[in-house]
């Protein structure tokens, strides 16, 4: 990190890597990044619609409730003739796998200046990498792959050439084609062979251009109820991806939906059982690790009362005398308190940040 970084707003210091001040450039690129991120016309051509994150404006939590609300439309549309489906694709290192000349050709191709594209590239490839076993430090070597460039122009293409279709949520709402994550990316359309083929083969001249590598084997997909069982089997040998439904019960069964963050709690403190942690150690364990497991999930979807009592129950561990009440540890410092936070009060200012 930058030690001449200021902390954010959030009180956490920006992610600059020191390879970027040994550059000489870091000032430049933070102004001009800036510069680039309050200018419509650039992000416009730079980053695409279905990115959230990183941009002022959006939230890294929009995505989420975007998807929410298209997987349980899909779940209930019964229109179309083929069905509909969405594909979750997982990125095996895609920021390690990104050929450093095709970094360079899309910068071009984005019109940026040849100034520019230089003090970029000069970032990325002055990296420079030590490898230490058993406290000997090997011989340096330089990374010749790195960096993250998502593939969203092939998805526009697929789906403005009309070989595929978006999913309305109704009427009146836009076409979605597609949403991207930090290492996952979303799509969206019908379930016509026709379509799929063209979805197949523009994932492989991503991977042929790009040098990525898509892991099929932690993929998923999920189909519309009245996909037929041939339709959703032809879909999945053409893709190459198990028919492994991911989760979208959140409305509904928010218990059965959220038990992960639960099963999550609980290895985390069996693991600690058999270490002789203090209460001082393990007031700062529950805090920077339990208390921050179920944060992301708290930002989109507000959690029943009840389950998060049994969260905070898992948080406790092994049943024994308490000799002070959850409500208790849960007032500030300054109060005489322990300053833990209250999961339901913490989840609806969470969900208070999207308004």
């Amino acid at each position: 990190m930058c030690p001449l970084k200021a902390s954010d707003n959030d009180g956490l210091r920006g992610f600059l890597p020191k390879v970027l001040a040994y550059c000489g450039v870091s000032w430049y690129l933070r102004i001009q990044s800036n510069t680039y991120c309050s200018d419509p016309k650039v992000l416009h051509y730079c980053i695409d619609r279905a990115q959230s994150a990183f941009v002022s404006g959006r939230l890294i939590s929009y995505n989420t409730l975007v998807s929410y609300e298209v997987l349980c439309s899909i779940k209930k549309k019964m229109s179309r003739k083929d069905g509909s489906f969405a594909l979750k694709l997982d990125m095996s290192k895609m920021y390690d796998r990104v050929e450093w000349p095709f970094i360079k050709i899309m910068l071009r191709r984005m019109r940026f200046s040849d100034m520019w594209v230089q003090k970029i590239m000069m970032c990325v490839e002055t990296v420079s990498y030590f490898v230490v076993m058993n406290w000997e430090i090997g011989q340096m070597f330089f990374p010749s792959h790195g960096f993250s460039e998502g593939f969203s122009a092939l998805l526009r293409m697929t789906f403005t050439s009309g070989d595929l279709k978006g999913v309305h949520i109704n009427r009146h709402a836009p076409l979605i084609t597609h949403l991207l994550f930090a290492g996952d990316s979303l799509i969206f359309g019908e379930a016509a062979i026709e379509g799929v083929r063209a979805l197949k083969n523009r994932l492989e001249i991503y991977v042929y251009s790009l040098g990525q590598l898509i892991n099929f084997d932690k993929s998923s997909k999920f189909f519309s109820s009245n996909a037929s069982e041939e339709n959703r089997e032809k879909v999945c040998q053409i893709l190459g991806v198990p028919w492994t439904p991911f989760n979208c019960e959140a409305k509904k069964k928010k218990k059965k939906a959220f038990k992960e963050i639960k099963e999550k709690l609980v290895k985390r403190v069996s693991s600690w059982s058999s270490k002789m942690l203090y209460f001082g150690g393990r007031e700062v364990l529950i805090k920077a690790v339990l208390q921050a497991i179920p944060i992301y999930v708290m930002s989109c979807f507000l959690l029943p009362n009840s389950f998060c009592k049994e969260l905070e129950v898992k948080k406790a561990g092994r049943n024994g005398l308490h000799w002070c009440s959850w409500i208790s540890l849960c007032i500030p410092k300054e109060n005489s308190g322990m300053g833990f936070r209250d999961l339901s009060k913490f989840n609806i200012a969470l969900l208070a940040k999207q308004e």
